[in-house]
């Protein structure tokens, strides 16, 4: 890793061209593993906090992840309150 920012510093065209690979790839890398959380921060999933934090503390396993994304597609829907008369 130092070598890469000792060859952004020297405009070296190669390294460059590296260091922007590796910080592209883990960018995708990482939205791809918090892709529960995305997804139900953009459903505005009651649960969300629990939901992330499952996910980022048991997503590497496969079966954590993909418990995950199951419940971030799960409706929370409000009941309508029951009318008394």
């Amino acid at each position: 890793m130092i070598y890469l920012l000792q060859a952004a510093e020297n405009d070296d065209s190669g390294g460059i061209a590296i260091l922007l690979a590796i910080l592209v790839g883990g960018s995708i890398a990482l939205a791809f593993y918090m892709l529960a959380t995305i997804i139900a921060y953009s459903r505005h999933h009651r649960q969300l906090m629990p939901l992330a934090i499952v996910n980022f503390f048991f997503g590497w396993t496969f079966l954590g992840w993909v418990i995950c994304l199951a419940w971030s597609f799960q409706s929370y829907r409000a009941e309508a309150p029951s009318s008394v008369n």
